[in-house]
């Protein structure tokens, strides 16, 4: 009986550590819980991406430059330059890779929700804080996000009503604009 405990804890402690290379688990937001978390949430462009080696926490971080132009909430302004880090990149051969983070290619056109120390910024959520805003041939933009293997822990609220995965940008704004003026629902 204690071998058949020790063969199920075992194969327990295995199955945990197979999902945790294909998953990072994460508090799911709602739309007012990433608007209300974040310091700053803006829309704008990335005009510039590096790789860089932190000595301190023995680590590489992606630093992906973002020209802010629009400001939904915070303190940044049209024309400002944030710089958004993100665990993770291939540097001189070291690479590190964290399920949840958001790729971006230059020129592309996003909206972050992102906590800030003052001098970096972090994405609120992981994934969940990024949308990528995509505009037809009219013009008319959507925004998308990509959550890839994120998980999501456990809590007291139904999956839908985790922030939409696909919308407008002008639904998205507005809903944004709702819960950091007026604390409303979105």
């Amino acid at each position: 009986m204690l071998r058949r405990a020790v063969v199920i804890l075992l194969g327990c402690a295995l199955a945990a550590v197979s999902t945790a290379a294909w998953a990072t688990i994460v508090k799911p937001f709602t739309l007012r819980g990433l608007a209300t978390e974040a310091h700053e949430v803006v829309r704008g462009e990335v005009i510039d991406e590096e790789v860089v080696y932190d000595a301190w926490w023995d680590r590489v971080y992606t630093h992906t430059v973002i020209r802010v132009d629009q400001a939904i909430g915070g303190h940044a302004r049209p024309g400002e330059i944030i710089v958004l880090r993100q665990l993770g990149g291939v540097l001189d051969g070291l690479e590190t890779r964290l399920v949840g983070t958001t790729d971006y290619t230059l020129g592309d056109e996003i909206v972050v929700f992102t906590r800030t120390d003052g001098a970096l910024h972090y994405l609120v959520g992981m994934s969940q804080g990024s949308y990528f805003v995509l505009r037809d041939n009219a013009g008319k933009a959507t925004v998308t996000r990509d959550l890839g293997h994120l998980g999501f822990a456990a809590l007291p609220q139904p999956a839908g009503n985790r922030a939409p995965n696909h919308t407008s940008l002008e639904v998205l704004l507005q809903a944004i604009s709702n819960v950091r003026t007026t604390g409303g629902a979105p």
